[in-house]
């Protein structure tokens, strides 16, 4: 698997899920500034794609006019789960949750990414970590898991497609920080 085959399937997906590590975040964070997207913050379940997103683009369109540029509503949203706490009490409003933000994200005509961080894989050395609540990983068309590499300090993580509707060959991967860097992004949109 290459990093191209990644944004590939990423380009393919209505809903993508990727869960990380806090090894892994410099990494996760190069490869998510390759996409053109709006990035969203989820504080709760009460959360609404479409409401944050007419938000976001009414301040964008505003400063875009003042520079004198035209705004063009980007095909992802990416949204980032850090500051939402999954606790017993809110796990099966997270159930219905994502699979709103599907939903929302499909009739907007928009690809979702949702971000969460996870806790680390086991020293055993396996690519397991839980991406939770398993309704996040029941709707979405590609999953995959970024964990760091304990030996390199976040210069390189190793990258794990927990599920893919679009492939089903070996889909595992190392990338270091230089390669996450130097890939440059182009949609198959942009190719058609």
């Amino acid at each position: 698997m290459q990093i191209e085959d990644l944004f590939g399937w990423m380009d393919l997906s209505r809903f993508t899920v990727i869960g990380y590590d806090f090894r892994s975040e410099m990494i996760k964070d190069e490869l998510m500034s390759k996409l053109p997207s709006l990035k969203l913050e989820i504080v709760d379940s009460s959360f609404s794609l479409r409401a944050e997103i007419v938000r976001e683009t009414r301040e964008r369109k505003a400063d875009f006019l003042l520079e004198g540029k035209e705004y063009d509503i980007p095909r992802f949203v990416v949204i980032d789960m850090t500051a939402f706490r999954l606790n017993m009490d809110n796990y099966a409003q997270m159930s219905r949750f994502s699979e709103r933000i599907r939903q929302e994200a499909t009739e907007m005509d928009m690809q979702a990414i949702v971000i969460k961080p996870v806790n680390s894989s086991p020293d055993d050395g396996s690519d397991i970590i839980s991406i939770g609540p398993n309704q996040l990983m029941y709707v979405a068309d590609l999953a995959i898991s970024i964990t760091g590499d304990k030996e390199y300090r976040t210069r390189c993580s190793r990258i794990k497609v927990l599920k893919n509707r679009y492939s089903h060959h070996d889909q595992k991967m190392n990338v270091s920080l230089e390669e996450a860097k130097d890939f440059k992004y182009i949609s198959t949109h942009e190719t058609s």
